[in-house]
């Protein structure tokens, strides 16, 4: 009995093929992975047209950091892991009765405000992909300042001052020095 039970189950497996990536935009920042880049304007046009495209087919990502963004052989970005994507209505929106998912560091500051309020407030509050697009604002100044991040000193990888600092507002972009410029192709 138990052994036909198991091959039910075993029948209704389904499989997902994807492309065996070189490794993640994270390893890029850290200087384990030194290999070819697209230009820096192209990998952040890449990673915005990702985005675009979850967002375009009735999804939030939630999760957007470098750790979550593959550089394939091919060399082009993926936006990867979508454990704790939402779908979103029409209009972009989605219910926040879960809370907060994802890495805090990459929260907007509306979306790290959610872990304060009970379960039955929650329930009542609707956010929208515009909060994939701050982590993705943060995701863009940690790719080129390699690690840093916009609401952190330099070289500070306190996840509470930082949460803390985008909730407040507190920016230290300034403290990287020159402002960025990106090359034009």
């Amino acid at each position: 009995m138990r052994i036909l039970y198991f091959i039910q189950h075993f029948t209704k497996l389904r499989y997902l093929v994807l492309e065996l990536c070189l490794c993640t935009v994270r390893d890029y920042i850290n200087g384990t992975y030194a290999e070819a880049m697209p230009s820096e304007l192209d990998a952040l046009k890449q990673m915005a047209r990702g985005l675009h495209y979850i967002h375009s087919q009735g999804f939030v990502h939630r999760d957007i950091k470098p750790a979550n963004v593959l550089i394939s052989p091919s060399i082009v970005l993926k936006i990867s892991d979508f454990g704790v994507s939402r779908p979103v209505t029409n209009s972009g929106s989605f219910s926040t009765t879960s809370g907060p998912q994802g890495t805090k560091i990459y929260f907007a500051p509306e979306f790290l405000m959610l872990e304060e309020s009970t379960p039955e407030e929650r329930a009542n509050i609707r956010a929208n992909v515009s909060i994939d697009y701050f982590s993705l604002g943060c995701l863009f100044f940690s790719y080129l300042t390699k690690g840093g991040h916009p609401f952190s000193e330099p070289k500070s990888k306190n996840q509470f001052f930082i949460a803390s600092n985008i909730v407040e507002g507190k920016k230290f972009m300034d403290k990287y020095g020159e402002p960025i410029v990106l090359n034009q192709i």
